[in-house]
């Protein structure tokens, strides 16, 4: 809209109230996909542990700032905004915790070289 003055200018007309009631219903439906893709992924207990820790953290972050006070200067930067630490810190936990198809393939073969 920078590009654009008339564009920018239609947009900063908008009122306050129509813009949240717009984010309101923005993020409501992306709220709603979520779930729908954490239902579509199954309720499993790796599942619901990655789930667990990333929204205890993000809630954790977000309402107890000083929280990061004592983190080093680079874990700092990364935990000062919240949503961003959350996410990071998804990735990683979903990447640490092996998927149930992986754990019960490696038990199979583990089973099958005693055997």
């Amino acid at each position: 809209a920078s590009f654009l003055p008339k564009l920018g200018g239609l947009f900063s007309g908008i009122p306050s109230c129509v813009l949240g009631g717009v984010l309101m219903s923005v993020f409501g439906t992306i709220l709603l996909n979520g779930i729908k893709m954490i239902a579509k992924a199954g309720f499993s207990e790796r599942n619901i542990l990655v789930l667990a820790i990333t929204f205890s953290l993000g809630l954790g972050l977000a309402g107890k700032a000083d929280a990061i006070a004592n983190l080093p200067g680079f874990l700092k930067f990364i935990f000062n905004d919240s949503v961003a630490a959350t996410c990071i810190v998804a990735i990683v936990i979903n990447l640490i915790f092996p998927e149930e198809k992986k754990v019960k393939a490696a038990a199979a073969a583990e089973e099958k070289s005693e055997g």
